[in-house]
C-alpha cells in the first residue's frame, strides 16, 4: 500500500528530526511537527534548522518521498539518477521556501533503510543541478465543450444525445 509506505517514511523522518533537533537543543523539539495529513501545504514535516548560527530556529520544510528498492542507490556512480514526483503544492512550496525546503528521499531496501537529504531545493531547481519536467495538465471544461451526453445503467445505454 503506497499510502502506508509513505506514512512509514514520514514517521522515520519525523523521529529522525526530533532526535537531531533534541541533540542540538532539547527545548526546540516541540517545533518539529508532523503535518503529512494536512492537505495542500506542500510538505510533510516542519522542523527547525538546529545548527549553530543565527538561523538555528529558522523553519525547515521537509517533503518526504519514500520508495522500495532491492538495493540502495550508489550515489558515487557518476551515471546514477533518481526520479520522484512532486505535486503542484509541493512544487510551489519548494519554490516559495527556497533554501529552507528539503526533500528527504527514503529507500526501503533488503539491506535496511537509507535516507538521502537534499537541501536548498529551490536554489538547485534554479541553477539546473535539479531538473523538473511537467508531467500532467489540469484541463477545465464547460458545458460548451461537451459534444455528447450518454447515460448508462449496467453498461447499457439508457439515453444519448448530441450536443
Amino acid at each position: 500500500n503506497l499510502v502506508e509506505f509513505g506514512d512509514e517514511g514520514e514517521s522515520i523522518v519525523y523521529e529522525y528530526e526530533k532526535k537531531r533537533v533534541a541533540a542540538y537543543n532539547p527545548h526546540l523539539v516541540n517545533k518539529v511537527l508532523s503535518l503529512g495529513k494536512t492537505r495542500g501545504i506542500g510538505y510533510d514535516i516542519q522542523s527547525v534548522i538546529a545548527e549553530s548560527g543565527d538561523m538555528a530556529e529558522f523553519v525547515k520544510y521537509i517533503e518526504v518521498k519514500s520508495t522500495k528498492r532491492f538495493t540502495c542507490p550508489d550515489i558515487n556512480d557518476a551515471l546514477w539518477i533518481d526520479t520522484l514526483n512532486m505535486t503542484r503544492n509541493e512544487w510551489i512550496a519548494a519554490k516559495q521556501h527556497g533554501d529552507f525546503y528539503y526533500i528527504f528521499r527514503v529507500y526501503f531496501t533488503n539491506k535496511g533503510i537509507f535516507m538521502f537529504i537534499i537541501s536548498d531545493v529551490g536554489r538547485k531547481l534554479g541553477d539546473g543541478s535539479m531538473k523538473s519536467t511537467p508531467m500532467t495538465y489540469r484541463v477545465d471544461f464547460s458545458n460548451t465543450s461537451v459534444n455528447e451526453k450518454v447515460i448508462l445503467k449496467n453498461v447499457e445505454i439508457i439515453e444519448a444525445e448530441g450536443m
